[in-house]
């Protein structure tokens, strides 16, 4: 088929969601290198429930504006399963205009992570020595920028 993939038109509005959820649930099963049996604890790092869901409209004539939010389900910091790491909700938004001039579109865009500014740990190291098993996430932050896209023809 020749034909053109078909591209909406500027007076259309769209919405677009898409979502997950991830459920991870392991043991351990068994002894670690010193001999502790470990057996039936939870994977350390692993949370149990991840869900995400993200909305994206698109207004007429370029305008477009989207949020997401993550939930990440407590873990374990240790294979001992003694450290727990909280659970968290990051929420984002961001907005934008797509310009489109003959071969070449232009949207820039302005956006905003983590709006309620939610203290969370982004990153745990396993089993960590001298109880640094948390990597904070970092708080609120805005950011810009272009996307150009080129149109072949």
């Amino acid at each position: 088929m020749d034909r053109e993939p078909h591209r909406p038109h500027p007076d259309d509005r769209q919405l677009y969601v898409l979502g997950f959820h991830v459920r991870y649930v392991e043991n351990i099963t068994i002894a670690n290198p010193a001999g502790d049996d470990r057996s039936g604890n939870v994977i350390p790092g692993s949370t149990e429930n991840l869900l995400f869901a993200e909305f994206t409209y698109r207004a007429p004539r370029g305008w477009f504006i989207g949020a997401d939010a993550l939930y990440v389900d407590e873990q374990f910091g240790d294979s001992a399963n003694t450290v727990v790491i909280p659970d968290y909700t990051l929420a984002n938004l961001r907005m934008g205009y797509e310009i489109e001039l003959d071969s070449v579109i232009l949207a820039p865009f302005l956006g905003v992570n983590n709006l309620s500014d939610e203290t969370y740990t982004a990153n745990v190291r396993i089993n960590a020595a001298a109880n640094r098993f948390f990597e904070p996430g970092p708080g609120r932050t805005g950011y810009g920028g272009v996307t150009v896209n080129w149109k072949f023809r």
